[in-house]
Protein backbone atom coordinates (compact mmCIF):
# COMPACT_ATOMS: atom_id res chain seq x y z
CA UNK A 1 0.00 0.00 0.00
CA UNK A 2 1.45 3.37 -1.05
CA UNK A 3 1.75 6.31 1.32
CA UNK A 4 -0.95 8.22 -0.57
CA UNK A 5 -3.46 5.35 -0.35
CA UNK A 6 -2.76 4.95 3.39
CA UNK A 7 -3.38 8.68 3.79
CA UNK A 8 -6.72 8.25 1.95
CA UNK A 9 -7.73 5.43 4.29
CA UNK A 10 -6.84 7.48 7.40
CA UNK A 11 -8.84 10.45 6.07
CA UNK A 12 -11.76 8.09 5.38
CA UNK A 13 -11.61 6.76 8.95
CA UNK A 14 -11.71 10.32 10.34
CA UNK A 15 -14.49 11.16 7.87
CA UNK A 16 -16.52 8.18 9.15
CA UNK A 17 -16.16 9.39 12.74
CA UNK A 18 -17.12 12.93 11.70
CA UNK A 19 -20.26 11.84 9.84
CA UNK A 20 -21.34 9.55 12.69
CA UNK A 21 -20.65 12.33 15.23
CA UNK A 22 -22.73 15.06 13.64
CA UNK A 23 -25.39 13.15 11.69
CA UNK A 24 -27.80 10.33 12.43
CA UNK A 25 -26.26 7.90 9.96
CA UNK A 26 -28.68 5.57 8.20
CA UNK A 27 -27.67 3.37 5.26
CA UNK A 28 -28.77 5.78 2.43
CA UNK A 29 -27.06 8.77 4.09
CA UNK A 30 -23.98 6.65 4.81
CA UNK A 31 -23.66 5.72 1.09
CA UNK A 32 -24.27 9.30 -0.06
CA UNK A 33 -21.62 10.78 2.25
CA UNK A 34 -19.15 8.07 1.31
CA UNK A 35 -19.56 8.60 -2.46
CA UNK A 36 -19.17 12.38 -2.09
CA UNK A 37 -16.14 11.90 0.15
CA UNK A 38 -14.36 9.57 -2.31
CA UNK A 39 -15.10 11.83 -5.29
CA UNK A 40 -13.59 14.78 -3.38
CA UNK A 41 -10.44 12.82 -2.50
CA UNK A 42 -9.93 11.58 -6.05
CA UNK A 43 -10.53 15.08 -7.48
CA UNK A 44 -7.99 16.70 -5.12
CA UNK A 45 -5.19 14.10 -5.09
CA UNK A 46 -5.59 12.29 -8.46
CA UNK A 47 -4.02 8.98 -7.34
CA UNK A 48 -2.23 6.69 -9.83
CA UNK A 49 -3.29 3.43 -8.12
CA UNK A 50 -6.29 1.39 -9.27
CA UNK A 51 -9.41 3.29 -8.39
CA UNK A 52 -11.31 0.13 -7.41
CA UNK A 53 -8.76 -0.77 -4.73
CA UNK A 54 -8.79 2.79 -3.38
CA UNK A 55 -12.59 2.83 -3.16
CA UNK A 56 -12.66 -0.52 -1.33
CA UNK A 57 -9.98 0.51 1.21
CA UNK A 58 -11.55 3.93 1.76
CA UNK A 59 -14.97 2.33 2.25
CA UNK A 60 -13.42 0.00 4.82
CA UNK A 61 -11.78 2.96 6.62
CA UNK A 62 -15.02 5.00 6.49
CA UNK A 63 -17.09 2.07 7.81
CA UNK A 64 -14.59 1.37 10.62
CA UNK A 65 -14.72 5.06 11.58
CA UNK A 66 -18.51 4.95 11.92
CA UNK A 67 -18.28 1.65 13.81
CA UNK A 68 -15.58 2.99 16.17
CA UNK A 69 -17.73 6.00 17.04
CA UNK A 70 -20.82 3.87 17.68
CA UNK A 71 -18.86 1.47 19.92
CA UNK A 72 -17.54 4.40 22.02
CA UNK A 73 -21.12 5.23 23.06
CA UNK A 74 -21.71 1.91 24.83
CA UNK A 75 -21.47 3.54 28.27
CA UNK A 76 -24.33 5.91 27.35
CA UNK A 77 -26.52 3.06 26.15
CA UNK A 78 -26.18 1.03 29.35
CA UNK A 79 -29.83 0.19 30.08
CA UNK A 80 -28.96 -1.41 33.42
CA UNK A 81 -28.30 2.01 35.07
CA UNK A 82 -31.66 3.60 34.18
CA UNK A 83 -33.39 2.09 37.22
CA UNK A 84 -30.86 3.80 39.53
CA UNK A 85 -31.25 7.34 38.14
CA UNK A 86 -32.94 9.82 40.56
CA UNK A 87 -32.79 7.10 43.22
CA UNK A 88 -30.85 6.87 46.48
CA UNK A 89 -28.07 4.34 45.83
CA UNK A 90 -24.85 3.06 47.31
CA UNK A 91 -21.97 3.07 44.86
CA UNK A 92 -18.27 2.25 44.95
CA UNK A 93 -15.56 3.46 42.61
CA UNK A 94 -11.92 4.47 42.22
CA UNK A 95 -10.92 8.14 41.93
CA UNK A 96 -9.47 8.00 38.41
CA UNK A 97 -8.16 11.57 37.97
CA UNK A 98 -6.64 14.30 40.07
CA UNK A 99 -9.60 15.96 41.89
CA UNK A 100 -10.53 19.33 40.36
CA UNK A 101 -10.59 22.02 43.04
CA UNK A 102 -12.96 24.94 42.31
CA UNK A 103 -13.67 28.08 44.35
CA UNK A 104 -16.50 26.48 46.37
CA UNK A 105 -16.41 22.74 45.59
CA UNK A 106 -14.37 19.77 44.41
CA UNK A 107 -15.13 17.61 41.36
CA UNK A 108 -13.82 14.08 41.16
CA UNK A 109 -14.37 11.26 38.67
CA UNK A 110 -15.09 7.70 39.75
CA UNK A 111 -14.17 4.78 37.50
CA UNK A 112 -14.76 1.03 37.82
CA UNK A 113 -18.07 1.93 39.43
CA UNK A 114 -20.38 -0.55 41.13
CA UNK A 115 -23.95 0.39 42.03
CA UNK A 116 -25.36 -1.86 44.73
CA UNK A 117 -22.44 -4.20 43.91
CA UNK A 118 -23.40 -4.31 40.19
CA UNK A 119 -20.63 -3.02 37.83
CA UNK A 120 -21.61 -0.37 35.26
CA UNK A 121 -19.82 0.95 32.14
CA UNK A 122 -20.19 4.67 32.82
CA UNK A 123 -17.98 6.83 34.99
CA UNK A 124 -19.60 9.04 37.64
CA UNK A 125 -18.79 12.71 38.29
CA UNK A 126 -19.15 13.52 42.00
CA UNK A 127 -19.56 17.07 43.40
CA UNK A 128 -18.15 17.43 46.93
CA UNK A 129 -17.45 20.15 49.54
CA UNK A 130 -13.90 21.51 49.69
CA UNK A 131 -13.11 19.39 52.74
CA UNK A 132 -12.19 16.66 53.50
CA UNK A 133 -9.79 16.07 50.61
CA UNK A 134 -9.72 12.88 48.56
CA UNK A 135 -6.92 11.74 46.29
CA UNK A 136 -6.24 9.89 43.07
CA UNK A 137 -6.43 6.13 43.65
CA UNK A 138 -8.80 6.31 46.64
CA UNK A 139 -11.64 3.77 46.61
CA UNK A 140 -14.81 5.50 47.82
CA UNK A 141 -18.14 4.17 49.01
CA UNK A 142 -20.80 6.80 48.46
CA UNK A 143 -24.45 7.05 49.39
CA UNK A 144 -26.44 9.56 47.38
CA UNK A 145 -28.68 10.27 44.39
CA UNK A 146 -27.59 9.70 40.79
CA UNK A 147 -28.66 11.99 37.93
CA UNK A 148 -28.17 12.23 34.20
CA UNK A 149 -26.29 15.42 33.25
CA UNK A 150 -28.60 18.04 31.71
CA UNK A 151 -28.15 20.82 29.19
CA UNK A 152 -28.22 24.33 30.58
CA UNK A 153 -28.69 27.47 28.51
CA UNK A 154 -26.71 26.97 25.28
CA UNK A 155 -24.18 24.53 26.81
CA UNK A 156 -24.51 20.83 25.95
CA UNK A 157 -23.20 19.50 29.27
CA UNK A 158 -23.96 15.80 28.56
CA UNK A 159 -21.92 15.94 25.34
CA UNK A 160 -19.09 17.77 27.11
CA UNK A 161 -18.89 15.07 29.80
CA UNK A 162 -19.18 12.23 27.29
CA UNK A 163 -15.59 12.77 26.11
CA UNK A 164 -14.51 11.66 29.60
CA UNK A 165 -16.90 8.68 29.42
CA UNK A 166 -18.99 10.26 32.17
CA UNK A 167 -22.71 9.52 31.91
CA UNK A 168 -23.88 10.05 35.51
CA UNK A 169 -23.58 12.76 38.20
CA UNK A 170 -23.88 12.68 41.97
CA UNK A 171 -24.36 16.04 43.73
CA UNK A 172 -23.01 16.36 47.29
CA UNK A 173 -23.74 12.83 48.56
CA UNK A 174 -24.88 12.46 52.17
CA UNK A 175 -22.25 9.85 53.07
CA UNK A 176 -18.70 9.21 51.82
CA UNK A 177 -16.31 6.57 53.10
CA UNK A 178 -12.75 5.76 52.01
CA UNK A 179 -12.56 1.97 51.94
CA UNK A 180 -9.15 1.62 50.24
CA UNK A 181 -6.37 3.70 48.71
CA UNK A 182 -3.40 3.53 46.30
CA UNK A 183 -5.42 1.72 43.65
CA UNK A 184 -4.37 4.01 40.81
CA UNK A 185 -1.41 3.94 38.45
CA UNK A 186 1.87 4.31 40.38
CA UNK A 187 3.41 6.78 37.90
CA UNK A 188 0.25 8.91 37.60
CA UNK A 189 -0.06 9.04 41.38
CA UNK A 190 3.39 10.59 41.73
CA UNK A 191 2.85 12.96 38.81
CA UNK A 192 -0.29 14.27 40.54
CA UNK A 193 1.67 14.60 43.80
CA UNK A 194 4.26 16.71 41.98
CA UNK A 195 1.43 18.78 40.47
CA UNK A 196 0.01 19.53 43.92
CA UNK A 197 3.49 20.41 45.20
CA UNK A 198 4.04 22.84 42.31
CA UNK A 199 0.66 24.43 43.02
CA UNK A 200 1.67 24.99 46.65
CA UNK A 201 4.98 26.52 45.55
CA UNK A 202 3.22 28.94 43.19
CA UNK A 203 0.67 29.99 45.83
CA UNK A 204 3.46 30.41 48.43
CA UNK A 205 5.69 32.73 46.42
CA UNK A 206 3.29 34.67 44.19
CA UNK A 207 0.30 36.86 45.02
CA UNK A 208 -3.00 36.97 43.14
CA UNK A 209 -3.84 37.15 40.32
CA UNK A 210 -0.35 36.16 39.12
CA UNK A 211 -0.40 32.91 41.16
CA UNK A 212 -3.65 31.56 39.74
CA UNK A 213 -2.68 32.65 36.21
CA UNK A 214 0.62 30.75 36.42
CA UNK A 215 -1.23 27.70 37.83
CA UNK A 216 -3.48 27.82 34.76
CA UNK A 217 -0.53 28.28 32.39
CA UNK A 218 1.67 25.48 33.73
CA UNK A 219 -0.66 23.05 35.48
CA UNK A 220 -3.87 23.39 33.50
CA UNK A 221 -5.75 24.61 36.60
CA UNK A 222 -7.98 26.95 34.58
CA UNK A 223 -10.57 27.22 37.37
CA UNK A 224 -8.06 28.76 39.81
CA UNK A 225 -8.46 32.43 38.75
CA UNK A 226 -11.28 34.35 40.43
CA UNK A 227 -14.39 35.26 38.34
CA UNK A 228 -13.27 38.87 37.86
CA UNK A 229 -9.98 37.79 36.26
CA UNK A 230 -11.80 35.28 34.05
CA UNK A 231 -14.01 38.15 32.87
CA UNK A 232 -10.95 40.13 31.77
CA UNK A 233 -9.85 37.24 29.56
CA UNK A 234 -13.38 36.67 28.25
CA UNK A 235 -13.95 40.33 27.32
CA UNK A 236 -10.64 40.50 25.40
CA UNK A 237 -10.88 37.13 23.60
CA UNK A 238 -7.82 35.74 25.39
CA UNK A 239 -9.43 32.94 27.42
CA UNK A 240 -7.36 30.44 25.43
CA UNK A 241 -4.28 31.62 27.35
CA UNK A 242 -5.66 30.13 30.57
CA UNK A 243 -6.16 26.67 29.05
CA UNK A 244 -3.25 24.37 28.24
CA UNK A 245 -3.22 24.35 24.46
CA UNK A 246 -1.06 23.43 21.51
CA UNK A 247 0.57 26.84 21.79
CA UNK A 248 1.77 26.14 25.35
CA UNK A 249 3.08 22.66 24.56
CA UNK A 250 4.79 23.85 21.38
CA UNK A 251 6.57 26.53 23.41
CA UNK A 252 7.61 23.97 26.02
CA UNK A 253 9.06 21.63 23.38
CA UNK A 254 10.88 24.55 21.74
CA UNK A 255 12.31 25.73 25.09
CA UNK A 256 13.42 22.22 26.05
CA UNK A 257 15.09 21.67 22.67
CA UNK A 258 16.82 25.08 22.85
CA UNK A 259 18.09 24.61 26.43
CA UNK A 260 19.26 21.03 25.88
CA UNK A 261 20.96 21.86 22.59
CA UNK A 262 22.56 25.20 23.48
CA UNK A 263 23.22 24.98 27.22
CA UNK A 264 23.68 21.27 27.93
CA UNK A 265 25.15 20.65 24.44
CA UNK A 266 22.91 17.66 23.73
CA UNK A 267 23.18 16.78 20.04
CA UNK A 268 20.03 17.14 17.92
CA UNK A 269 19.99 13.40 17.27
CA UNK A 270 19.69 12.69 21.01
CA UNK A 271 17.05 15.33 21.82
CA UNK A 272 14.21 12.83 21.43
CA UNK A 273 15.46 10.76 24.40
CA UNK A 274 15.14 13.80 26.70
CA UNK A 275 12.05 15.48 25.26
CA UNK A 276 9.94 12.29 25.24
CA UNK A 277 9.97 11.64 29.04
CA UNK A 278 10.06 15.33 30.06
CA UNK A 279 7.27 16.28 27.67
CA UNK A 280 5.13 13.33 28.75
CA UNK A 281 5.45 14.33 32.40
CA UNK A 282 4.51 17.95 31.59
CA UNK A 283 1.41 16.89 29.60
CA UNK A 284 0.19 14.85 32.59
CA UNK A 285 1.05 17.65 35.03
CA UNK A 286 -1.18 19.87 32.91
CA UNK A 287 -4.07 17.41 33.17
CA UNK A 288 -3.50 15.80 29.74
CA UNK A 289 -6.09 17.81 27.73
CA UNK A 290 -6.63 16.71 24.12
CA UNK A 291 -5.01 19.85 22.68
CA UNK A 292 -1.86 19.27 24.74
CA UNK A 293 -1.60 15.62 23.71
CA UNK A 294 -2.06 16.55 20.05
CA UNK A 295 0.58 19.28 20.21
CA UNK A 296 2.99 17.01 22.08
CA UNK A 297 2.62 14.19 19.55
CA UNK A 298 3.15 16.62 16.68
CA UNK A 299 6.12 18.29 18.34
CA UNK A 300 7.61 14.91 19.13
CA UNK A 301 7.25 13.77 15.53
CA UNK A 302 8.87 16.99 14.28
CA UNK A 303 11.81 16.51 16.68
CA UNK A 304 12.09 12.87 15.62
CA UNK A 305 12.10 13.89 11.96
CA UNK A 306 14.85 16.39 12.73
CA UNK A 307 16.84 13.68 14.53
CA UNK A 308 16.53 11.36 11.54
CA UNK A 309 17.40 14.16 9.14
CA UNK A 310 14.03 14.06 7.36
CA UNK A 311 11.65 16.87 6.47
CA UNK A 312 8.19 16.18 7.94
CA UNK A 313 4.96 16.98 6.06
CA UNK A 314 3.13 19.07 8.68
CA UNK A 315 -0.34 18.54 7.22
CA UNK A 316 -0.02 14.76 7.02
CA UNK A 317 1.47 14.74 10.50
CA UNK A 318 -1.51 16.74 11.82
CA UNK A 319 -3.96 14.30 10.19
CA UNK A 320 -2.08 11.27 11.54
CA UNK A 321 -2.04 12.77 15.05
CA UNK A 322 -5.79 13.40 14.87
CA UNK A 323 -6.26 9.80 13.66
CA UNK A 324 -4.37 8.38 16.66
CA UNK A 325 -6.31 10.49 19.15
CA UNK A 326 -9.69 9.71 17.59
CA UNK A 327 -8.83 6.02 17.43
CA UNK A 328 -8.52 6.04 21.22
CA UNK A 329 -11.36 8.50 21.89
CA UNK A 330 -13.70 9.21 18.93
CA UNK A 331 -15.87 11.49 21.11
CA UNK A 332 -13.18 14.20 21.05
CA UNK A 333 -14.27 15.31 17.59
CA UNK A 334 -17.81 16.30 18.54
CA UNK A 335 -17.60 16.76 22.34
CA UNK A 336 -14.31 18.63 22.82
CA UNK A 337 -14.37 22.23 21.56
CA UNK A 338 -10.74 22.61 22.62
CA UNK A 339 -9.74 19.74 20.33
CA UNK A 340 -11.59 21.31 17.40
CA UNK A 341 -10.11 24.79 17.94
CA UNK A 342 -6.62 23.45 18.57
CA UNK A 343 -6.74 21.34 15.39
CA UNK A 344 -7.97 24.33 13.36
CA UNK A 345 -5.30 26.59 14.89
CA UNK A 346 -2.56 24.20 13.77
CA UNK A 347 -4.19 23.83 10.35
CA UNK A 348 -4.36 27.62 10.08
CA UNK A 349 -0.64 27.90 10.85
CA UNK A 350 0.18 25.30 8.20
CA UNK A 351 -1.98 26.99 5.55
CA UNK A 352 -1.62 30.72 6.35
CA UNK A 353 1.86 31.13 7.84
CA UNK A 354 3.55 31.70 4.46
CA UNK A 355 0.73 34.05 3.44
CA UNK A 356 1.28 36.28 6.49
CA UNK A 357 5.06 36.03 6.03
CA UNK A 358 4.45 37.55 2.60
CA UNK A 359 2.19 40.27 4.10
CA UNK A 360 4.84 41.13 6.73
CA UNK A 361 7.83 40.80 4.38
CA UNK A 362 9.03 44.33 5.19
CA UNK A 363 9.22 43.59 8.93
CA UNK A 364 12.75 42.46 9.91
CA UNK A 365 12.87 39.02 11.54
CA UNK A 366 15.07 39.93 14.53
CA UNK A 367 16.33 37.61 17.29
CA UNK A 368 12.88 37.89 18.85
CA UNK A 369 11.44 36.42 15.62
CA UNK A 370 8.77 39.17 15.46
CA UNK A 371 7.71 38.25 11.91
CA UNK A 372 7.31 34.58 12.88
CA UNK A 373 5.31 35.46 16.01
CA UNK A 374 2.97 37.76 14.08
CA UNK A 375 2.49 35.23 11.28
CA UNK A 376 1.82 32.28 13.60
CA UNK A 377 -0.49 34.24 15.92
CA UNK A 378 -2.62 35.68 13.11
CA UNK A 379 -2.71 32.38 11.19
CA UNK A 380 -4.10 30.54 14.22
CA UNK A 381 -6.58 33.32 15.06
CA UNK A 382 -7.92 33.71 11.53
CA UNK A 383 -8.63 30.01 11.12
CA UNK A 384 -10.22 29.50 14.55
CA UNK A 385 -12.31 32.69 14.38
CA UNK A 386 -15.30 31.27 12.44
CA UNK A 387 -15.75 28.28 14.76
CA UNK A 388 -15.31 30.50 17.83
CA UNK A 389 -18.07 32.74 16.51
CA UNK A 390 -20.33 29.73 16.06
CA UNK A 391 -19.79 28.41 19.59
CA UNK A 392 -19.58 31.65 21.58
CA UNK A 393 -21.69 33.96 19.41
CA UNK A 394 -19.51 37.06 19.95
CA UNK A 395 -16.20 38.40 18.70
CA UNK A 396 -14.38 41.15 20.67
CA UNK A 397 -13.07 43.57 18.05
CA UNK A 398 -9.93 44.28 20.10
CA UNK A 399 -9.03 40.59 20.47
CA UNK A 400 -6.40 40.47 17.66
CA UNK A 401 -4.60 43.53 19.07
CA UNK A 402 -4.56 42.14 22.62
CA UNK A 403 -3.28 38.78 21.43
CA UNK A 404 -0.50 40.40 19.42
CA UNK A 405 0.58 42.33 22.53
CA UNK A 406 0.59 39.38 24.95
CA UNK A 407 1.32 36.18 22.98
CA UNK A 408 4.98 37.13 22.22
CA UNK A 409 5.55 37.46 25.99
CA UNK A 410 3.99 34.05 26.73
CA UNK A 411 7.24 32.06 26.15
CA UNK A 412 8.96 34.12 28.86
CA UNK A 413 6.11 33.55 31.33
CA UNK A 414 6.12 29.79 30.66
CA UNK A 415 9.92 29.44 30.54
CA UNK A 416 10.59 31.46 33.72
CA UNK A 417 7.59 29.79 35.38
CA UNK A 418 8.94 26.29 34.74
CA UNK A 419 12.41 27.27 35.95
CA UNK A 420 10.84 28.90 39.02
CA UNK A 421 8.85 25.83 40.19
CA UNK A 422 11.74 23.46 39.47
CA UNK A 423 14.36 25.55 41.33
CA UNK A 424 12.23 27.01 44.13
CA UNK A 425 13.75 24.61 46.67
CA UNK A 426 17.03 26.60 46.48
CA UNK A 427 16.51 29.48 48.98
CA UNK A 428 18.69 32.18 47.41
CA UNK A 429 17.31 31.48 43.93
CA UNK A 430 13.62 31.50 44.83
CA UNK A 431 13.48 35.29 45.42
CA UNK A 432 15.22 36.12 42.13
CA UNK A 433 13.14 33.66 40.15
CA UNK A 434 9.93 34.99 41.72
CA UNK A 435 10.66 38.42 40.25
CA UNK A 436 11.67 36.94 36.88
CA UNK A 437 8.34 35.14 36.50
CA UNK A 438 6.32 37.97 38.10
CA UNK A 439 7.33 40.53 35.44
CA UNK A 440 5.93 38.78 32.30
CA UNK A 441 2.86 37.57 34.20
CA UNK A 442 2.12 41.10 35.43
CA UNK A 443 2.63 42.59 31.96
CA UNK A 444 0.18 40.11 30.38
CA UNK A 445 -2.42 40.66 33.10
CA UNK A 446 -2.00 44.47 32.93
CA UNK A 447 -2.58 44.55 29.15
CA UNK A 448 -5.60 42.25 29.36
CA UNK A 449 -7.15 44.15 32.29
CA UNK A 450 -6.59 47.53 30.61
CA UNK A 451 -8.33 46.45 27.39
CA UNK A 452 -11.08 44.67 29.37
CA UNK A 453 -11.96 47.96 31.11
CA UNK A 454 -12.47 49.76 27.80
CA UNK A 455 -16.04 50.02 26.46
CA UNK A 456 -16.97 46.65 24.97
CA UNK A 457 -17.00 46.57 21.18
CA UNK A 458 -18.01 43.20 19.79
CA UNK A 459 -19.78 41.53 16.89
CA UNK A 460 -22.67 39.18 17.67
CA UNK A 461 -23.43 36.12 15.54
CA UNK A 462 -26.55 34.01 15.91
CA UNK A 463 -26.35 31.81 12.81
CA UNK A 464 -24.07 29.16 11.32
CA UNK A 465 -24.18 30.77 7.85
CA UNK A 466 -21.51 33.44 8.59
CA UNK A 467 -19.16 30.58 9.58
CA UNK A 468 -19.62 28.90 6.18
CA UNK A 469 -19.15 32.23 4.36
CA UNK A 470 -15.97 33.13 6.30
CA UNK A 471 -14.33 29.72 5.71
CA UNK A 472 -15.29 29.91 2.02
CA UNK A 473 -13.67 33.35 1.75
CA UNK A 474 -10.55 32.12 3.56
CA UNK A 475 -10.29 29.20 1.17
CA UNK A 476 -10.70 31.51 -1.84
CA UNK A 477 -8.01 33.90 -0.53
CA UNK A 478 -5.50 31.07 -0.07
CA UNK A 479 -6.34 29.57 -3.48
CA UNK A 480 -5.88 32.91 -5.31
CA UNK A 481 -2.69 33.76 -3.42
CA UNK A 482 -1.08 30.37 -4.12
CA UNK A 483 -2.11 30.60 -7.76
CA UNK A 484 -0.59 34.06 -8.06
CA UNK A 485 2.60 32.95 -6.29
CA UNK A 486 3.01 29.90 -8.55
CA UNK A 487 2.60 32.09 -11.65
CA UNK A 488 5.14 34.58 -10.26
CA UNK A 489 7.67 31.80 -9.55
CA UNK A 490 7.27 30.43 -13.10
CA UNK A 491 7.96 33.84 -14.57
Amino acid sequence: MSEKVLFFVILSFIGGIAIASFFNVGLPLFILFFVLFILLLVFIYKPKEKIGLIIFLCFLGFFLGVLRYKSSLSFLNDISVQKYVNQEVELEGVVSTDPEIRQDKVLLTLDKVKINQQPIKSRVLVFLPLYPLYHYGDVLRIKGKLHYPEKFEAFDYPRYLSRFKIGLICFFPEKIEVIDSNKGNFILKHIFLIRRHFRKVILSFLTEPQASFLSALLLGLKHEPVPEVKQWFSYTGTSHLMAISGLHISLIIYLLAYILNNIFLVSRRKLIFFILPLGTIFVFLAGAPASAIRAFLMGLALVLGDCLGRKVDSFKLLIFTAFLMLLFNPLLLSADIGFQLSFLAMLGIIIFKDFFHFIFQKIPNTKLHLKDVLSITLSAQVFTLPLSLYYFGIFPILSPIVNLLVVPILPFAIGFGLFFVLMSFIPFLSGILTWLVWIPLTYILFIIRWFANLPKVEINFVSFYPVIIIYSLLGLIVFLWKRKRSKFSLN
